[in-house]
C-alpha cells in the first residue's frame, strides 16, 4: 500500500507540474499577442483618423473615378466598341509592318 500512495502522490505531483506549465504558456501567448495587438490595433486607428482627416479637410471629397464608372447608354458603348476596333486595326498593322 505504500508503493501505491508514493505512486499516487507523484502523478498528483506531475498533474500539478503539468497544469503550472500550461498556465505559463497561455500566459506567455497572451503577452505575445497582447504585444503584437496593441501595437497594430494604434496604428490601425492611427491610420482610420488620418484617411478620416484627408476625406473630411481635403479639396476634394471623393474619387474622381464616379464620371468613367456610370453605365454607358449602347449608342455609347457602340460608339466605344468601333473606337476599340480601329485601334485593333491600327495596331495589327504596326505588328505585320514590323515582323
Amino acid at each position: 500500500m505504500a508503493k501505491d500512495d508514493e505512486g499516487h502522490g507523484l502523478s498528483v505531483l506531475k498533474g500539478a507540474l503539468l497544469a503550472l506549465g500550461a498556465l505559463a504558456a497561455v500566459g506567455l501567448g497572451l503577452s505575445l499577442v497582447k504585444a503584437l495587438f496593441i501595437p497594430v490595433f494604434v496604428l490601425t486607428l492611427i491610420g482610420g483618423a488620418g484617411y478620416l482627416g484627408y476625406r473630411a479637410f481635403g479639396k476634394s471629397k471623393e474619387l474622381q473615378a464616379g464620371r468613367e464608372t456610370k453605365a454607358l447608354s449602347s449608342s455609347d458603348f457602340d460608339k466605344r466598341m468601333r473606337e476599340l476596333d480601329a485601334l485593333d486595326r491600327q495596331l495589327d498593322a504596326e505588328i505585320r509592318k514590323r515582323s
